[in-house]
């Protein structure tokens, strides 16, 4: 049980929290939540210790004022619980380590005693250093290594050790991964040659078309992995051309470029096949829906009467591959007829007249028959020319 402090004197004012000592040293032996046994009797909370002279107290005193009277602190046990409360917070953060102690501590008679008994949990604790502390964790050379990197060769190998925020973001950088891609930007086009010495990472071809890169036109960023043995690699590549969007991969194994098809260079047509793209208008009975590329954008539709559109401020049908495609039946049979036109403009646009009929079989092959409008809900797609765009 522990004892009461009752050293030096104190003097109290009737109605007033406030207590004052002489000789006392409140801030060391009493804490907030003790018992303040006054002059008087009467126990009271303290609320507060203001220092080694004084304290407050709650309720007010509630006797005559005094001065210099004797008086005892009674110490509580609440202090108590909240040290055990922290603490099991502590063995929760550290697991094992501390949980493995016994609880000799608890009951051990000096504070020597309960030291040795919280063993590595008090090692840990108390370490001197970083080095003893990995020693009480058990830690090895590994916690302490480096990131490798800052070097990188041709072949994707990297040497030097870095153990700075800095030097870290350096060898990140190596990769493209933050700050510039690797850039490259060979004069009369890039060759085979350069894309071999390209470091592994992400990468820019400022200008030059790659070889045996077909479409892959213009300047382009890439991903260069390796996939096996030491030379051999894919690179992802990805370009804009104006407003064509391009993805490749080009793979040391097959020797090739592969270029693929997806849903920003192709399109589906009204019968559900899949071609091609670049500027497509699709028209309605009742109005134009454009793709994302800049020259289908300001296509304009004019309708003349039943069955005859014109599309205006176009750049013309598509001069390579398909132009214009309508919607048939599941066996093949066109479900309208169309005629179309396209008239050259001073201003460098295009007209494109389309007339719609009926689809007539009688004599063999479909022919006009009465003129109709686009059936709700469906349309017919037209390819437009991309403008060429100088390489940069």
């Amino acid at each position: 049980m522990m004892s009461w402090y009752v050293a030096g004197t104190v003097s109290v004012t009737e109605g007033n929290n406030l207590v004052s000592g002489t000789g006392t040293d409140f801030v060391n032996n009493v804490r907030a939540g003790d018992s303040f046994q006054g002059p008087d009797g009467r126990q009271y909370q303290i609320t507060n210790v203001i220092s080694a002279l004084q304290i407050s107290i709650l309720p007010a005193y509630q006797s005559e004022s005094l001065s210099d009277q004797s008086y005892a602190i009674i110490p509580s046990f609440a202090w108590a619980k909240e040290a055990v409360d922290k603490l099991s917070h502590v063995v929760d953060q550290f697991g094992t380590l501390a949980a493995n102690t016994n609880n000799e501590w608890v009951s051990a008679s000096t504070p020597a005693a309960a030291l040795e008994a919280l063993g590595a949990f008090v090692n840990l604790v108390t370490a001197a250093d970083d080095e003893s502390a990995r020693t009480v964790l058990g830690l090895g050379a590994a916690a302490t290594l480096g990131v490798a990197t800052a070097t990188q060769s041709a072949s994707g190998s990297a040497t030097n050790v870095l153990n700075t925020p800095a030097g870290l973001k350096a060898a990140l950088d190596q990769f493209g991964l933050f700050g510039t891609p690797y850039e490259i930007n060979p004069s009369g086009g890039a060759t085979q040659s350069d894309i071999d010495s390209l470091p592994y990472g992400i990468v820019k071809f400022s200008s030059g078309i790659p070889a045996n890169s077909g479409s892959l036109a213009y300047s382009y960023v890439g991903l260069k992995i390796r996939t096996s043995s030491e030379g051999s690699y894919r690179l992802f590549c990805y370009t804009t051309a104006g407003s064509s969007r391009y993805t490749a991969m080009y793979d040391t194994a097959a020797g090739s470029w592969v270029l693929y098809w997806h849903n920003s260079n192709t399109t589906v047509d009204s019968s559900g096949f899949i071609k091609k793209a670049s500027p497509i208008v699709n028209l309605y009975a009742d109005r134009v829906v454009a793709n994302n590329y800049t020259e289908s954008k300001d296509v304009q539709l004019v309708i003349n009467g039943t069955g005859d559109y014109t599309l205006t401020n176009t750049t013309g049908f598509a001069d390579d591959g398909w132009y214009i495609e309508t919607f048939e039946d599941a066996n093949g049979n066109k479900k309208v007829f169309v005629e179309y036109s396209q008239t050259h403009k001073a201003d460098g646009s295009f007209d494109i007249n389309i007339k719609t009929y009926t689809p007539d079989y009688s004599t063999g092959p479909a022919t006009a028959g009465d003129p109709i409008d686009i059936t709700e809900g469906r349309f017919i797609a037209i390819r437009l020319n991309e403008i060429p765009i100088a390489e940069s």
